[in-house]
């Protein structure tokens, strides 16, 4: 018991939002990479739409959108105070991939009211109005081959995006 109680009570460093990768079935996120592999005290982990605070920066945290999460993520994202929005989304209008368009997901105007929007999935860093896809950290398939890739780091005092090169090919 005195080995476990120090570690209860460690600060979890790593967010994590869950995305379509990271879930075995299309209609849920219960069950999920993050769940199986990492302990909930070092790894915190969104499988449900969440308004969190960092710094006095309130951010919404959107996981994957599927049938059972559909119409609390998107009372979430039209309802919150948070001017920030990050998630792994699938927005109609933004670059799917080099030199193609999303003609699917949710539609872009559901994002307006954020200042902004930093997402995942789509592996090609792009940016349409305020809605900003980061891209893959790393090339996953040949349609990312000499696309660069980049980790990043939000700022919660300025609320900037600081882009890390990651020079492994």
């Amino acid at each position: 018991d005195n080995l476990i109680q120090p570690l209860l009570k460690r600060q979890i460093d790593l967010h994590v939002i869950i995305g379509n990768h990271d879930v075995p079935y299309k209609n849920t996120n219960d069950i999920n990479s993050m769940a199986e592999l990492f302990d909930k005290h070092s790894v915190k982990y969104y499988s449900e739409s969440e308004l969190v605070t960092f710094d006095y920066t309130d951010i919404l945290f959107v996981p994957w959108i599927n049938t059972s999460n559909y119409a609390k993520s998107l009372d979430m994202i039209k309802n919150t105070k948070a001017q920030i929005c990050m998630g792994h989304l699938e927005i109609a209008g933004c670059t799917l991939m080099r030199g193609i368009t999303s003609d699917h997901g949710i539609s872009i105007d559901t994002f307006k009211h954020f200042d902004t929007v930093l997402s995942g999935h789509f592996h090609t860093k792009s940016e349409v109005n305020n809605c900003r896809y980061l891209g893959s950290q790393m090339q996953f398939t040949w349609s990312d081959y000499g696309d660069q890739k980049y980790f990043h780091i939000f700022d919660t005092e300025d609320q900037s995006v600081l882009p890390v090169h990651n020079p492994l090919t």
